[in-house]
Formats: structure tokens, C-alpha cells, sequence
């Protein structure tokens, strides 16, 4: 996903899909995308979402951790439980 910084990096690429891509709508839809990529990264997009920044820095720093020993700094319990299956055939043919 490309990240916009402004919406002239928008122009720039919608200019050059819009010289390159004959195919109309596939053209629409690679305009599309990258209006929707300009929406949510661009600082000058209404659209932005200013706090989105910090969020994601608050995110990394909340991330569960597990220790060597298997304990995680969130969850309680056991992470995987492995039991031991028998094998069994099964005859899949009509009776």
C-alpha cells in the first residue's frame, strides 16, 4: 500500500495511470484504489485521522510477549494443548 503525503503525489500517479492504462475500467478501479489509499494516509486528506499515529505507536507497545518459559505478558493459561490422537481408517466405499 503507498502512503501520500499530499494530494499532489495523488495527481502525479492518477496522471500516469490515466497515460498508461487504456482499459477504462480497470483504470477506474486502479483510481479508485489509490484515491482510498490517499484518504487514509495523506495529512491533507479530510478524511485523515490525525491520532491514527499514536494509536499504532500505543499498539506496538501493548503487543503480547511470551517469555521463554511460555507465559505470555497478557494471556493466562496454556497457550497450545497437543493430545495424542490413535490413527483410525476409515472405509469410505458404498455399503
Amino acid at each position: 500500500m503507498k502512503t501520500y503525503n499530499n494530494k499532489e503525489e495523488l495527481k502525479d500517479d492518477v496522471n500516469f495511470v490515466c497515460c498508461v492504462v487504456s482499459d477504462e475500467e480497470y483504470k477506474k478501479m486502479l483510481i479508485n484504489e489509490l484515491f482510498n489509499q490517499w484518504k487514509m494516509t495523506a495529512c491533507d486528506s479530510p478524511w485523515y485521522d490525525k491520532d491514527m499515529k499514536q494509536k499504532e505507536k500505543n499498539a506496538v507497545k501493548t503487543l503480547m510477549k511470551i517469555s521463554e518459559e511460555g507465559v505470555s505478558n497478557q494471556w493466562e493459561g496454556e497457550h497450545i494443548i497437543f493430545n495424542e490422537v490413535k490413527p483410525h481408517t476409515y472405509n469410505l466405499r458404498k455399503r
